[in-house]
């Protein structure tokens, strides 16, 4: 977890620390200890983190770290900091002496002091309370960091409250209720592919981003009318931890009363993909929102609740795509053509009025019904489709055409995934993304639609998934599709039959595991041979800390918790992780790290125990090659280099800082890293320095997107938020805020093999070079026209472009 401590311990360190604990080739002559001696940490339950260092250290030596206190628990140690996790604080104020060792060379005492949550974080009120809608503004007190709020059922909540225990508030039910939010963010997360903090910052809509305890006014609507809420607020930081007691405010909708305006709805020159309306309201001064929907997807909108749903679906558009919600908004008469329409097809036109804040106004209403004209049939063939053989994660079938010549495509679509979708719109579906996928060049060259893998002529058997690639689960019904296709139109008639696989069997498959000679500290390779080639199974890699938690004491897995992790990880792309036969699995880990490797017979769920293969990866090989880099830097205000060069420097806004860095190398290394990015605890739950390393191959693999070949300029890629804000004073009296930066490089030679990792981190600050204080503050240099000698290219020096520091407001 981060916090004020450590952050303000790295301020601390500097970057002279990092580089001179890294360096192999200094001598030290004796071994010695550093810790801070006193630390003070927030109220909140959570986990925490003290750093150290040791010069010269000693293998056989190792820390450890012990206290008497009963708050602080789960103490361990790491190769630099020492972990620990503590209890809510709802009292007073509390310290507590941890006890350090590092064997013969250090005995001393940290004094930790935990202070109180206070209850006193923010203000909450609720205004302009309509049926579905209400105004809020959540005002933060003393509190200045980040925080969440959120609407939920009354009901909800006071099941969290029941949980309390000591009548605050907050020993049982604030974390309970912080975990359940917690979840959501960490379940998009994962479904995205994207960092916790990622999703944080752009959840505007829930989190606010802040250090100065701004406050938050906004309308949040999609609620249900004469209903009971509270609303909540609570800070928390981009790791996700919760930082201060949750703050309630409870209040309830009022009845929706309907404004009376009404709609007509003429519709015309219909096609069978297209049809021309006019849309007329009873009131040209109110606003309203409407949509097209067919009929399977009119079931989505119930006729009582057809307006509301309707609203809610525009919001979230809204929200998705960053425009306002008003931009859905129309007024008086207004008229257009539909495109894009199925053939053979039910449509309906819905219709609500809403104001700008997003209030239903009147009820939902269909306006017009009309059904597009039939498919053109460009070929008669016709298709009898058969069901060969059933199993529960795969289904062989006959196909048996009435013309041999028509080219045709074979598809396994799961029922669930047709919701909304009449069978002309799934086929279009399946057509449009394999065109899309010719356009890609997915398939290689030679592909076309004459012989695009899946489609076929004459009578054959197929199955959906050795054959085709297709996935299925046991126990779900699949829609067997088959249609004639030409040029990436549909020919013929759609056949359909409808087939549910079988419930799994269980299983005796094991499994011998080896790791490859492929494998590296960042992509393990194991070899994974099962007893039976005939079973479907699935590996799944975890840290063995993180799987920890979901053993019995005895040390057994409890394997439907295991399963459900599984399953919420991979959430519908499960199937396509399931496997046969002989399989070289490469994946991704963290370096130095215990990793459990799960393998079990996999149909819908395990149909085997859960066997459990650890191994430890590899550390990273910094300091194995013969070769290294140096590198110096100097920052410059962006409008003092603009006055020495206006074009050179016209893309900067005046208030950039500007940072000039020369690399050197020595040893002839084969490849040089380097990066800029925000400091390596910000990446903590993906590895850190891994995170980092592997940043910059991205950055290496597509370079051409973010350097300027003409300018020699490479602008820094920005990852996630910084660790934290640091206010400076200048001079002047300003208070600004100022953003920690890291630098991460290193050489590597034509072996593949590291020199020796070089990790510094700096706040630009805005002072002049002389005026710098702080081991981590680099102030300014006073601008030249350093770039005047160049004759293009950046083979001397490399320039970024950085915020510069804001004024506190």
């Amino acid at each position: 977890m981060k916090n004020s401590i450590i952050s303000w311990v790295s301020a601390l360190m500097g970057a002279g620390f990092f580089l001179c604990a890294c360096n192999p080739s200094e001598e030290v002559k004796e071994t010695s200890f550093n810790i801070t001696a006193a630390f003070e940490i927030s109220g909140a339950a959570g986990s925490y983190e003290i750093p150290f260092s040791i010069d010269n250290p000693k293998t056989s030596q190792k820390v450890q770290a012990s206290t008497d206190a009963e708050w602080i628990h789960d103490i361990r140690t790491d190769d630099d900091k020492i972990l620990f996790s503590v209890s809510d604080n709802l009292s007073a104020d509390r310290t507590a002496e941890l006890s350090v060792t590092y064997g013969q060379d250090f005995t001393g005492m940290v004094t930790l002091t935990q202070k109180v949550f206070s209850f006193e974080d923010f203000s909450l009120s609720v205004n302009e309370i309509q049926a579905y809608s209400v105004k809020i503004k959540v005002s933060p007190k003393k509190y200045k960091g980040n925080y969440i709020y959120r609407i939920l059922p009354k009901g909800e909540v006071e099941r969290y409250l029941a949980l309390d225990e000591n009548k605050l508030g907050e020993k049982a039910y604030g974390e309970a209720l912080h975990q359940k939010i917690l979840q959501e963010f960490i379940g998009q997360a994962a479904s995205e592919g994207k960092e916790l903090a990622e999703i944080l910052m752009s959840r505007s809509d829930c989190f606010k981003m802040t250090s100065q305890g701004e406050f938050t006014e906004i309308v949040i609507s999609g609620l249900e009318e004469l209903s009971d809420y509270y609303l909540i607020a609570y800070g928390m930081d981009f790791q996700g931890n919760r930082l201060t007691p949750i703050s309630l405010s409870q209040f309830s909708t009022i009845q929706f009363v309907d404004n009376g305006l009404k709609f007509e709805c003429q519709i015309a020159s219909v096609t069978q993909n297209s049809a021309r309306y006019i849309i007329t309201p009873s009131d040209n001064n109110q606003t309203y929102i409407w949509t097209v929907v067919n009929d399977i997807e009119k079931d989505m909108y119930k006729d009582d609740e057809a307006g509301k749903q309707l609203v809610k679906t525009a919001q979230d558009q809204a929200e998705y795509y960053g425009i306002n919600f008003s931009d859905f908004l129309n007024s008086g008469n207004i008229h257009g053509t539909l495109e894009d329409l199925a053939p053979s097809t039910d449509y309906f036109i819905l219709a609500v009025g809403a104001d700008a804040a997003g209030n239903v106004t009147t009820a939902g209403q269909y306006i017009a019904e009309f059904k597009t004209k039939d498919m053109e049939i460009l070929d008669d063939c016709t298709f009898e489709i058969t069901a060969l053989e059933i199993e529960s994660m795969d289904i062989k079938v006959k196909v048996e055409p009435s013309r041999s010549d028509t080219r045709y495509m074979l598809a396994f679509i799961d029922e669930k995934r047709c919701v909304g979708y009449n069978d002309y719109q799934m086929v279009m579906r399946i057509i449009n993304m394999e065109s899309d996928r010719l356009k890609q060049g997915y398939y290689g060259d030679g592909i076309t639609w004459d012989n695009i893998p899946g489609s076929m002529t004459g009578t054959n058997e197929v199955w959906g998934r050795r054959d085709l690639f297709w996935t299925f689960e046991p126990e779900h019904s699949f829609r067997v599709y088959v249609f004639g296709v030409k040029d990436g139109v549909c020919t013929t008639r759609i056949a359909r039959k409808d087939v549910k696989t079988i419930a799994p069997e269980p299983s005796n498959v094991t499994f011998n595991v080896s790791m490859n000679s492929a494998s590296t500290w960042h992509n393990p390779v194991f070899d994974i041979v099962p007893s039976n080639n005939d079973e479907y199974f699935m590996p799944f890699l975890i840290s063995t800390q993180d799987l920890n938690a979901f053993r019995y004491n005895d040390g057994s897995l409890m394997e439907a918790e295991v399963m459900d992790q599984i399953r919420d990880y991979y959430e519908d792309e499960i199937t396509q992780y399931v496997f046969k036969g002989n399989k070289t699995y490469k994946t991704v880990w963290t370096s130095d790290t215990e990793y459990s490797l799960l393998l079990f017979g996999y149909a819908g769920s395990n149909t085997t125990p859960i066997y459990e293969f650890k191994f430890k990866s590899p550390k990273i090989p910094f300091g194995e090659a013969g070769c290294d880099l140096s590198y110096t830097y100097e920052l410059f205000r962006a409008k003092d280099l603009k006055a020495l060069d206006a074009v050179k420097w016209e893309r900067c806004d005046d208030g950039d800082c500007v940072m000039k860095i020369n690399i050197k190398t020595s040893g002839n290394p084969a490849h040089w890293h380097w990066g800029l990015w925000p400091a390596k605890e910000n990446f903590a739950s993906t590895g850190g320095i891994d995170h980092l390393i592997t940043l910059l191959w991205e950055v290496d693999a597509t370079g051409d997107n973010i350097v300027d070949k003409t300018f020699g300029e490479l602008r820094p890629w920005w990852y996630g938020p910084a660790d934290k804000d640091t206010p400076f004073k200048t001079a002047e009296g300003e208070t600004l805020r100022c953003m920690p930066w890291s630098i991460t490089a290193y050489a590597e030679d034509a072996q593949g093999k590291y020199g020796k990792l070089h990790y510094d981190v700096f706040i630009p600050i805005p002072e002049p070079k002389d005026k710098v204080t702080g081991k981590c503050e680099v102030g300014y240099s006073e601008a030249y026209n350093w770039w005047a000698t160049k004759s293009g290219g950046n083979d001397d020096y490399v320039v970024f472009t950085v915020p510069s520091p804001e004024k506190v407001k």
